[in-house]
């Protein structure tokens, strides 16, 4: 299972990121696993978001298309909700709301994450 981060999804959607290359290749490895890829609704949010302001609404539009299309989108229930918030508020580092999603995933389902982003990593791996 390769749970999904907005840092990897941006690079991969957006030619302009500076880890668009990367992101493709990193895509194309976690494609040939043949796993399932999982994204919150808070990523999906975010990522679609990011894109309409960095490249523009045809490219966040074609985003939101294809995640719907190709990954398990995961909806939090009212429980998941509270513990993705106690992680929020319970940190000692600045990561966002989306960021505590991301880490109450990886943590729970014990999938790949794919992410640049070095303070998430490093928040997954701290528990």
């Amino acid at each position: 299972m390769i749970i999904l981060d907005s840092s990897f999804l941006v690079a991969l959607f957006h030619e302009g990121d500076a880890l668009h290359e990367q992101a493709l290749e990193d895509a194309k490895q976690f494609e040939s696993r043949k796993e399932r890829f999982i994204i919150s609704d808070h990523v999906l949010g975010e990522t679609a978001t990011v894109l309409l302001y960095n490249a523009d609404l045809a490219r966040s539009k074609a985003f939101v298309e294809y995640a719907l299309d190709n990954y398990d989108l995961f909806l939090p229930q009212r429980d998941d909700l509270s513990r993705i918030l106690d992680i929020f508020l319970g940190q000692k580092k600045e990561i966002s709301v989306v960021d505590a999603s991301v880490i109450f995933l990886a943590r729970n389902l014990h999938g790949t994450l794919a992410c640049y982003d070095k303070n998430l990593l490093k928040q997954v791996e701290s528990k």
